[in-house]
């Protein structure tokens, strides 16, 4: 046995050690809060503290970063969150941030040392307390929109948060991504609204990186409609206990605690689908008009077309050949969200799932 694995066979932390490092702290906690994130261009998910980074493969059949995600936007904080990093930001790190607002108005209660009691006070939320390479004044804390979603490939996965940054979610000069269908979130909302969705999770949104700029600036659309089975499956997670936590910052806190989101009102179930002996394929179902948008062609992982779920604990009923389908009871309720499992890496379920999406 190793020196290191003695050590800590022996017995906890000593208490003259645990009393001379009390306010000192450089091990810190792996961010384990479920995410779908990106560095640069590369598509990543981080579930239970592993991170995986999205792959496909290629013709050549070889891993290759998977360019585009297709998910389903469970729910939005329509409060644009803020975010500060001390020091520059270098390439290929992923350092934590010095402090953080989930609403936008005052640090959340685990920033250890705000910056400032509210965000309005705080001298890196005014414009010009940051010069950009290119000489362009902006602030020191940015501005994120928090997402939650689930890829449409399983959407019983746990959800994921996804942080929209500033740079993607308005944009003045899209017009030729817009001309395609691709927009930033604010008018890709927007675009949604005027054509009479009341609901991001009513659809599959496609999301990719925009190719015209060296940064990842994100650009989203439509890609279909759910069908009756998946609407019956995602109604209960938009406002869950899970997603909301997700939406709001308050990851370990009741959904009761100080200053949670407002939660949106969940959109009223469709109704059942008629009777069948077994689940029909989905069938066609119109996309939201709109101009129609540019099939890339790199589908795989989260792009891949979901499988039609079935409802958890039914079984198909068996008709004898030639008798009349029997008339199945109604499926119970979707079950609550799966939480985050605690195993990680090639033992946890989810991203082993996922990971044999991305390698189709």
């Amino acid at each position: 046995m190793s020196n290191a694995m003695q050590l800590f066979a022996e017995a906890p932390v000593p208490a003259h050690v645990a009393a001379a490092f009390a306010d000192a702290e450089n091990v810190i906690p792996r961010e384990t809060t479920p995410a779908l994130t990106f560095r640069g261009k590369t598509w990543r998910v981080r579930v239970g503290g592993e991170e995986t980074v999205l792959t496909r493969r290629n013709s050549d059949g070889e891993a290759e970063p998977t360019p585009v995600v297709k998910v389903v936007v469970l729910n939005v904080n329509q409060k644009r969150s803020r975010i500060f990093y001390a020091g520059a930001y270098v390439e290929g790190t992923n350092a934590s941030p010095a402090c953080w607002s989930s609403d936008g108005e005052r640090p959340d209660k685990d920033v250890k040392e705000p910056c400032a009691t509210t965000c309005a006070s705080c001298p890196n939320s005014v414009k010009g307390s940051k010069i950009t390479p290119q000489g362009k004044e902006v602030t020191a804390c940015g501005t994120v929109k928090r997402l939650v979603v689930v890829p449409s490939a399983k959407m019983d996965m746990t959800p994921l948060l996804l942080k929209v940054p500033q740079t993607s979610m308005w944009d003045k000069n899209n017009a030729e991504a817009e001309a395609k269908g691709y927009y930033a979130w604010d008018q890709y909302v927007d675009f949604l609204r005027a054509r009479g969705v009341k609901h991001t999770a009513s659809v599959v949104t496609k999301v990719k990186f925009d190719s015209s700029v060296a940064y990842p600036k994100l650009l989203f659309t439509a890609e279909r409609w759910l069908d009756e089975v998946e609407a019956q499956a995602v109604v209960p997670l938009v406002n869950s206990d899970e997603v909301v936590k997700l939406m709001s910052g308050k990851i370990n806190e009741s959904t009761t605690g100080e200053h949670p989101a407002p939660a949106p009102t969940a959109p009223t179930p469709p109704p059942q689908a008629a009777a069948a002996s077994t689940i029909a394929p989905r069938a066609a179902v119109p996309a939201p008009a709109a101009p129609a948008p540019v099939d890339d062609d790199d589908d795989g992982g989260f792009n891949a077309t979901p499988a039609t779920p079935t409802t958890p604990g039914t079984k198909p009923i068996k008709t004898p050949r030639g008798a009349a389908a029997p008339v199945p009871p109604a499926p119970p309720a979707p079950p609550a969200p799966p939480k985050v499992p605690a195993t990680t890496g090639a033992g946890n379920p989810d991203l082993a799932a996922l990971a044999a999406a991305w390698d189709d």
